[in-house]
């Protein structure tokens, strides 16, 4: 089975109160959108879902899973589907 080709970015970036994550897909495949601190640790989940081929944006606030503010910093924009990931760095600055 071949891997699902994809592809991801980001705008603004660097940004402040919140970024458009892009994903365009080329086959379905189940992916998993995650934000990570520069440590690896996950910050939010964006979504975890069967997705269409086709083009996607997604809104992050800046916010982890509980609603608090991340601090300033670098963090990955990370989809990871069954058979492909991939990572696109992103910056806060308050």
């Amino acid at each position: 089975m071949k891997p699902t080709k994809f592809k991801i970015g980001a705008y603004p970036n660097p940004f402040n109160a919140q970024i458009t994550l892009k994903l365009h897909l080329d086959a379905p495949e189940r992916l998993t959108l995650r934000i990570l601190d520069i440590q690896g640790r996950e910050r939010a989940t964006l979504a975890q879902s069967e997705f269409q081929a086709g083009d996607y944006t997604f809104q992050w606030n800046g916010e982890d899973s509980d609603g608090i503010p991340v601090n300033s910093g670098v963090y990955l924009f990370q989809v990871i589907g069954q058979q492909s990931a991939a990572v696109y760095k992103i910056t806060v600055i308050k």
